[in-house]
């Protein structure tokens, strides 16, 4: 019979099949066991700081050099920390070299830990509020791939636009007259979205056809029909089409 982590195993623990799940049970709290015996405490007044420090430890740990450990303020271990390498231990000497800190004052009272090396610096990320006006008329978007990216359509006057599979996903115009975008069959069961950022001028009417037919028409946003749209406010026109239909969604305006 013997404990580990608590854990009392004997002969009859691992009769049978029972030893498959008992030797996994075993690893772990062996594990744990040695984990504790890296763990001990320092009574050594140290401050909070970067540099050389030589802690006393309650309990001879094994600590090799080069070692990493992590010291925490026992009465504030999320408040005040520091962080370290190993540069030497004789005994309950241990010697450290503390590369990072959290923190600030004296301590007197110390729990130790083994941990591990920092880990690589990730991506910073720009905070901030940003005020003003976005000129939607030279705004485009960029992809990795050509039918991903954005267009600037520029005026959109009488006539007819061709919208395909291939073409740019975002596109932002500003409608001059009357104007119809054909939306082309996608082929087999292909889907494809299609979004554009349109200025409706005078109350123009925007159409949109499916194979040069007209197309079932949704609106969402409070509209219900896109030539009420102000005309200095800027619409979302979002087409979804499939191989039988086009979906078109119409935004409320916002402001340019």
């Amino acid at each position: 019979m013997t404990t580990v982590n608590g854990v009392v195993y004997t002969t009859t623990s691992f009769a049978g099949y029972a030893y498959i799940a008992q030797i996994l049970s075993l690893a772990n709290d062996m594990l744990a066991d040695i984990g504790r015996q890296m763990v001990t405490t320092s009574s050594t007044p140290a401050s909070v700081t970067t540099g050389t420090t030589v802690f006393t430890m309650a309990a001879e740990v094994p600590y090799i050099d080069g070692a990493y450990v992590q010291l925490t303020d026992q009465s504030a271990p999320t408040v005040n920390w520091v962080w370290g390498i190993v540069t030497g231990r004789t005994g309950t000497s241990l010697e450290v070299n503390i590369s990072e800190t959290q923190g600030a004052g004296l301590v007197s009272a110390w729990n130790i830990q083994a941990t591990g090396p920092k880990g690589p610096t990730g991506s910073t990320e720009l905070a901030g509020t940003a005020t003003g006006n976005i000129d939607m008329s030279t705004f485009s978007f960029t992809g990795s791939k050509s039918k991903n990216s954005g267009n600037a359509l520029g005026n959109l006057g009488s006539g007819s636009t061709a919208v395909s599979a291939l073409s740019p996903d975002v596109q932002t115009a500003t409608l001059t007259a009357d104007h119809t975008l054909n939306v082309e069959a996608p082929s087999g069961t292909e889907v494809f979205n299609k979004f554009f950022h349109i200025l409706n001028q005078n109350a123009y009417a925007l159409t949109v056809l499916y194979n040069g037919a007209t197309t079932q028409v949704f609106y969402i946003g409070g509209e219900t029909d896109f030539t009420t749209q102000s005309s200095d406010a800027y619409s979302y026109v979002a087409l979804t089409a499939i191989a039988s239909a086009v979906e078109v969604r119409v935004d409320a305006a916002t402001r340019s």
